[in-house]
């Protein structure tokens, strides 16, 4: 089954996003970049019978959750995911520890 892998290429440093486009590109995976404004609520305009998988920013990824306008859209188990563990884990660790000063 193909998908198509929908990148905020406006988020950070523009290789990573460009690396991921890249990538998609050279595994012959569809793919497109789209540019979000930060803290709208405004979603892409997507149309797809396949598959959407979505990367961007955490306001962003919630907004696609939440319209439920497309499968799979984002992995996100809102009871699980907790702004504090994504500071506390960044890197995935699952034995991460934040030390304050």
């Amino acid at each position: 089954m193909s998908e198509l892998w929908a990148i905020q290429n406006n988020l950070g440093s523009n290789d990573e996003s460009t690396r991921l486009i890249n990538a998609c590109k050279n595994n012959n995976i569809e793919v497109v970049g789209i540019k979000v404004i930060p803290f709208s609520h405004e979603l892409p305009e997507i149309t797809t019978d396949i598959p959407v998988i979505f990367y961007g920013s955490t306001g962003f990824t919630t907004r696609i959750h939440e319209s439920k306008a497309w499968v799979p859209g984002v992995w996100y188990e809102e009871d699980i995911f907790r702004k504090l563990a994504l500071r506390d884990n960044r890197r995935g660790d699952s034995d991460a520890v934040v030390r304050h000063r």
